[in-house]
């Protein structure tokens, strides 16, 4: 009986391990990644973003970090971060990979992340929805402050 209890106990562990690790193992893809400036208005929590060169208010002129623009920067891991504030993933999860259009696969993908962040003097954790609503060009993304640091 002992030995049957280890032997599943032994199980259990060493699947909720290779779960962390597939979880761990998701990233954002490649057409994401980067400098994203906010477009139109926007909720406190929800913003939509387009590439940094095409939301430029002046034709070539694109938006850079520290500007008056609100911007967001991604990084593949999942880390993010914007004017006064830095979030640093600690789990990427694919919620929808999206639809093949075109060839490219990814349109309407959705993204979840969960962060800790800080900034202001601060640190709390944060669910951050990405929304790729036209792939490569415009995202949508939603933060809610889930833990208050």
């Amino acid at each position: 009986m002992r030995i049957k209890l280890l032997t599943m106990l032994m199980l259990s562990i060493a699947v909720m391990v290779n779960l962390g690790k597939a979880h761990a193992g998701n990233s954002l893809p490649k057409e994401i990644l980067g400098l994203w400036c906010q477009y139109g208005p926007g909720e406190a929590d929800e913003r939509s973003y387009l590439r940094n060169d095409a939301s430029a208010q002046e034709p070539g002129t694109p938006c850079r970090e520290g500007t008056n623009t609100e911007w967001i920067a991604i990084s593949a891991g999942g880390n993010y971060h914007g004017p006064e504030y830095g979030c640093r993933a600690v789990a990427v999860t694919v919620i929808d990979r999206g639809e093949v259009i075109g060839g490219q696969p990814g349109a309407n993908a959705v993204y979840g992340l969960d962060a800790r962040c800080e900034g202001k003097g601060a640190t709390w954790r944060e669910r951050a929805r990405i929304e790729v609503e036209r792939w490569g060009s415009m995202l949508t993304v939603k933060r809610t402050n889930i833990n208050a640091g």
